[in-house]
């Protein structure tokens, strides 16, 4: 016979517990809503840094810049660069852009 009655009380509390954890954990997943679609970006290689990221996502002349992104894009806007910094800075040296399409069409 156990001698401490509050072993038991705390033992129960404890399987409670993990129980509640776990039915909680288990049905919040089953409601969690993920994303269907796929997130579609590029990376740029040919950004000689003489223009912003945002500008070279956009494209010039209702084309990608140096036909780099996909032109079934139909335009394209900035998310962020490699190397960090933000999307509207002129480095002056090769930067690498991070491009999402909009579907608004690339900029004359």
């Amino acid at each position: 016979m156990i001698k401490n009655p509050y072993i038991i009380i705390i033992f129960i509390f404890l399987i409670i517990l993990i129980l509640w954890l776990f039915f909680n954990f288990y049905f919040l997943e089953l409601f969690l809503n993920f994303p269907t679609e796929i997130y579609t970006y590029q990376v740029t290689n040919s950004d000689n840094g003489l223009t912003s990221c945002t500008a070279f996502c956009a494209g010039t002349n209702g084309q990608p810049y140096n036909n780099e992104l996909p032109a079934n894009w139909n335009g394209a806007d900035c998310i962020g660069t490699i190397a960090g910094g933000k999307c509207d800075n002129v480095k002056g040296t090769a930067t690498q852009c991070i491009c999402t399409p909009n579907n608004k069409g690339w900029s004359q």
